[in-house]
């Protein structure tokens, strides 16, 4: 198993948050400088390494197959705060230029879904270019798959570089995702 670094945070607690953002939002609480993602005070430590975990499934009353679930064999990080649209639009920025997995989703321009994050791509595969209107820039991101949340992950782990899509930018940092990606 691949453990995390201290600067990139858990795709699964990054869904979490892009998923549950809430649209009345009008901003988040994000310090003026948001880019330095190295400051401790955005994260917050998760783990107890050599915790046992506990029983699930049907084994615990529940459905599917029993299995123990919850153990942590090390320490991870995770931000305090929701991704924001104007932190994404500037992933997107970096490395979707040729959006080769899809980090982009049409659903985000609030033209096409009214509870989108208001992202618009504009441009051709190659030259694509991403803003997002600066009332929506403070609100959480939305429509992000665990894939992209991953992707978005390693970046962050990768020290945020920009450049296509593989494993210096968004394929290998916390996640090995070569593996998944015809998939995600």
């Amino acid at each position: 198993m691949r453990k995390t670094t201290t600067i990139a945070a858990v795709a699964a607690g990054l869904m979490m948050a892009f998923c549950q953002a809430a649209k009345a939002q009008t901003h988040a609480p994000w310090p003026t400088d948001w880019n330095n993602w190295n400051d401790p005070a955005l994260w917050c430590t998760v783990g107890d390494p050599g915790n046992v975990g506990e029983l699930s499934g049907a084994g615990a009353g529940g459905n599917g197959d029993s299995r123990i679930c919850g153990a942590v064999a090390y320490m991870y990080k995770i931000g305090k705060f929701e991704v924001t649209a104007g932190q994404y639009t500037a992933f997107l920025n970096a490395v979707a230029t040729t959006d080769t997995y899809d980090l982009y989703n049409r659903n985000m321009d609030t033209l096409v879904n009214g509870y989108g994050c208001n992202i618009k791509r504009t441009g051709t595969s190659g030259n694509y270019a991403y803003s997002v209107s600066s009332d929506y820039a403070n609100r959480p991101v939305n429509t992000v798959s665990w894939g992209d949340a991953a992707r978005f992950a390693n970046w962050l782990a990768n020290g945020q570089r920009t450049g296509l899509q593989d494993t210096t930018t968004t394929e290998d940092g916390s996640y090995y995702l070569l593996t998944f990606a015809t998939t995600m």
